[in-house]
């Protein structure tokens, strides 16, 4: 699956896979907009940027280490069939710990790319653990 897919064969699959309406609907939005964020390197960190086959464009990354050789493996392998950098779309929530005050900690993330696989589709957001 190294080759380029149309967004009606990447929404068929996630519908396949049980993506609801409102999960393809945003599926839709992530593969027609722009990328949300310009990757920016830092002292301590390089941004990587790969030519994608299956994008039929270039990925960037904010990472050299963490999302430049996964962007490599999803392009390379038979199961991911779209991968979409930097998307518009961020994700809102709580994190598990508790706070000061005993509640939990609201938090939004920039996901760094927006996967579909054969058997997955959705956020990835990279972190090395700590």
């Amino acid at each position: 699956m190294s080759a380029r897919h149309g967004l009606e064969e990447i929404v068929d699959e996630a519908r396949r896979l049980g993506v609801t309406d409102a999960g393809l609907a945003l599926l839709r939005h992530v593969h027609t907009t722009d990328r949300h964020r310009v990757v920016r390197a830092s002292p301590f960190n390089g941004t990587t940027s790969f030519p994608s086959r299956k994008c039929g464009r270039m990925l960037y990354g904010e990472s050299i280490l963490l999302e430049g050789p996964w962007f490599r493996t999803w392009d390379a392998d038979d199961v991911t069939l779209s991968i979409v950098d930097q998307p518009d779309a961020p994700v809102s929530g709580s994190w598990p710990a508790e706070g000061d005050r005993g509640r939990p900690i609201p938090v939004t993330l920039r996901p760094d790319a927006f996967l579909v696989q054969l058997d997955f589709a959705g956020w990835v957001d990279m972190m090395l653990e700590s």
